[in-house]
C-alpha cells in the first residue's frame, strides 16, 4: 500500500531481514513477504504471519511478531459467522458464506433478529436456513436467532410480521434480567380492569435491550423495537425538567416513557397493543420507575379521559407508510394544560412525521391547518419581519396573512426540528417540538 507523503516510515521497517543476534528467540525463515501495515510496507518473515488482516503497530513488534503481553483482536462478528457457516457446510461454494450472511442485524443481549435471504436463494447456495441460524449462535455466542421475513405490520399496533425462530441454544443460560422477568410473570396477578394490560406470556424469545442505562424487555417475535430512534430517546430524557408531566399517546414498550420517567418526569402511557402495554408495565418496574409511570391499555382517543388538561408535554411517536399521526392532533391538544388565564393551552408537543428534506419545515403547519384550523401554527422563524415580535403578535399577523378569520385562543410555533433517521429513499423521519402559548392581545 502506498504511504501518504506525510507518513514517515522508520528505516528499520523496510530494511533487510532482521539480525538474528538481536532477536535470538525468533526462528527467522529464509522467505520474506511484504506485509501492509499502518506504517507502510513491512518486510516480515512468512513464518511469523500471525493474522491475515493488517495489525496495529501498537500490537506488533519490529519483526512482525506479537509484542509481549499483547493479544490479537478477535475477527469482526460477521467474519466469525461466515467462518462458522463454511465449517458447517463444507460442500457449499466459497462465496456462500458472504452471500448467505447479511451485513446487518439487531442484537439484543443474547437474542439476534436478522433478515435472512429467501429459502430459494439459500437453496441455490447449498446452505440450509437452520445452518445460518446455527452459525449465528456459534459466531456471536447468542442464545436465540430470529428471522424477520415480513417487516412490520402497518397500523397502530406495529407488530412484526413473519418473525420466526430459526435457532436456539437451550444449553446456554438466559440473561439474569430475563430470568428475573420470567419469575415475576409466573406470579403476576391478572388484569385488574379493562384498561389494565395483561401480563406478557413467558416465551423463549424474550429479549433485553439496554440503552443509555434504560432497560427494555420485549418479545422479539411479537413486538417491534426500533434501534434507529436512539438519539431521540436520549433527547427526550435530556429535555425533562422537574415537574414535567407527559402523556405518551403511543407508548409501545416505553421507548420515550422510560427515559422521561428515569429523568424525574411523571408519565401517563397510553398503548393500544396489549402485548406492548404488558411489557411496558414490567419495564417500568424493572427500571424502578413504577411509581412515576401509569400504563393505560386502549385507543388513546377512547381512554385516558382522566388525564385531559394535565400534561406539560405530549409525545406523538407514531407514523407508518400509509398515514401519520395528524388525525390525532385534536386529541393531543386536549391533554395539554389549560393556561391560567383560560386562553388556550400551554406546553410542548413532540410530533413525529415523515417528509422530504425540502418540505420538512412545512409539514407540521399543513397538518395543523387541516386538522386544527382554529390554531395558527408557525413554521420555524427565520430572520425577517416576524423575527423579533412576540409570539401572540406573530400569530395575529400570520392569521391575517393567511386569511384566518376569528381570534385564536392560542398560537403554536415549531421551535425546533430534529431529523431522526432515513425511512426510505428521499423520505426521512423528523420530530418537531411545537410550543403552545395563549393568545393575549
Amino acid at each position: 500500500r502506498r504511504c501518504s507523503p506525510m507518513t514517515k516510515v522508520p528505516p528499520t521497517l523496510v530494511s533487510a531481514p532482521p539480525n538474528p543476534s538481536a532477536c535470538p528467540h525468533v526462528d527467522h525463515a529464509p522467505i520474506y513477504e511484504s506485509v501492509s501495515s499502518g506504517e507502510g510496507v513491512v518486510s516480515v518473515p512468512s513464518s511469523q504471519r500471525i493474522h491475515q488482516r493488517p495489525q496495529s503497530p501498537l500490537l506488533m513488534g519490529r519483526e512482525g511478531t506479537l509484542k509481549p503481553g499483547k493479544k490479537l483482536p478477535p475477527p469482526p462478528p460477521r467474519e466469525r459467522v461466515v467462518a462458522a457457516l463454511l465449517r458447517a457446510c463444507p460442500a457449499a461454494p466459497p462465496n456462500a458464506g458472504e452471500a448467505a450472511v447479511p451485513k446487518r442485524w439487531e442484537l439484543h443481549q443474547d437474542v439476534v433478529v436478522v433478515k435472512l435471504p429467501t429459502d430459494a436463494a439459500l437453496e441455490a447456495l447449498g446452505v440450509a436456513r437452520h445452518a445460518v441460524g446455527a452459525a449465528f449462535l456459534e459466531g456471536l455466542g447468542c442464545r436465540v436467532v430470529m428471522a424477520e421475513d415480513g417487516g412490520v405490520e402497518q397500523g397502530e399496533l406495529r407488530r412484526p410480521q413473519g418473525c420466526t425462530l430459526v435457532a436456539i441454544n437451550r444449553e446456554m443460560r438466559e440473561e439474569p434480567t430475563v430470568r428475573t422477568l420470567k419469575a415475576a410473570l409466573r406470579i403476576a396477578p391478572p388484569s385488574a380492569g379493562p384498561t389494565d394490560p395483561p401480563p406478557p406470556a413467558v416465551t423463549d424469545t424474550i429479549a433485553v435491550h439496554v440503552e443509555n442505562r434504560v432497560l427494555y424487555t420485549f418479545d422479539a417475535a411479537r413486538v417491534m423495537f426500533s434501534s434507529g430512534n436512539t438519539a431521540e430517546r436520549v433527547a427526550q430524557g435530556a429535555a425533562t425538567r422537574p415537574g414535567d408531566v407527559m402523556v405518551d399517546m403511543f407508548a409501545g414498550i416505553g421507548y420515550f416513557t422510560l427515559p422521561v420517567a428515569r429523568a424525574g418526569g411523571m408519565v401517563y402511557a397510553l398503548e393500544k397493543n396489549p402485548v406492548s402495554a404488558g411489557y411496558l408495565k414490567q419495564n417500568a418496574v424493572l427500571n424502578k420507575v413504577g411509581d412515576r409511570v401509569t400504563v393505560v391499555c386502549g385507543d388513546n382517543r377512547e381512554v385516558g379521559g382522566e388525564y385531559l388538561g394535565t400534561a406539560t408535554r405530549v409525545s406523538m411517536g407514531f407514523f407508518d407508510g400509509r398515514k401519520d399521526a395528524a388525525p390525532f392532533l385534536p386529541r393531543a391538544l386536549q391533554f395539554l394544560r389549560r393556561h391560567p388565564t383560560g386562553c388556550g393551552v400551554e406546553g410542548v408537543l413532540h410530533y413525529h412525521y415523515l417528509a422530504t428534506k425540502a418540505e420538512h419545515e412545512l409539514v407540521p403547519t399543513r397538518h395543523f391547518a387541516e386538522h386544527c384550523p382554529h390554531i395558527p401554527c408557525l413554521p420555524p422563524l427565520a430572520p425577517g419581519p416576524f423575527h423579533n415580535l412576540p409570539l401572540a403578535q406573530v400569530g395575529l399577523q400570520f392569521a391575517a396573512a393567511t386569511g384566518y378569520v376569528g381570534r385564536p385562543q392560542c398560537v403554536a410555533r415549531v421551535v425546533r426540528i430534529r431529523r431522526v433517521k432515513s425511512y426510505c429513499p428521499l423520505i426521512y423521519h423528523f420530530v418537531a417540538d411545537i410550543a403552545f402559548e395563549p393568545f393575549i392581545s
